[in-house]
């Protein structure tokens, strides 16, 4: 994933980019038997979180771990949420897809939908 935001240090006058990272696993939501899950394309926004501790044998083993690396932050643990727009407008939500009490999955144009009331 190519970050879209530079990174500004304390003390730095110029903003640097940020290289890309590679395998970062991505938040699906769900819980228990249900999950949902699409196939996030190329050049998709994402939200980027990078977790305090080391995730890589949490991600191997799940469970209570012990992180085993001493950096804090560190590009490897970072993870992905879809979703993230720069301008959410952009996706067109009016009329039957307006915000409401009921979920939507939608592709980005609004024409093929599911309504669940």
């Amino acid at each position: 994933m190519k970050p879209a935001l530079k990174r500004l240090f304390y003390g730095d006058d110029e903003a640097t980019e940020i290289p890309v990272i590679e395998d970062v696993p991505v938040v699906f939501p769900g819980s228990g038997d249900f999950w949902v899950t699409f196939d996030v394309k190329v050049d998709s926004y994402v939200l980027l979180l990078f977790a305090e501790r080391s995730i890589a044998k949490w991600m191997d083993l799940g469970g209570i771990v012990d992180p085993e690396a001493r950096h804090k932050f560190d590009y490897s643990d970072a993870i992905a949420i879809p979703g993230m727009l720069p301008d959410p407008a952009k996706l067109g939500v009016t009329g039957d897809m307006a915000l409401s009490d009921n979920m939507i999955i939608r592709n980005s144009q609004g024409d093929v939908y599911i309504k669940l009331e």
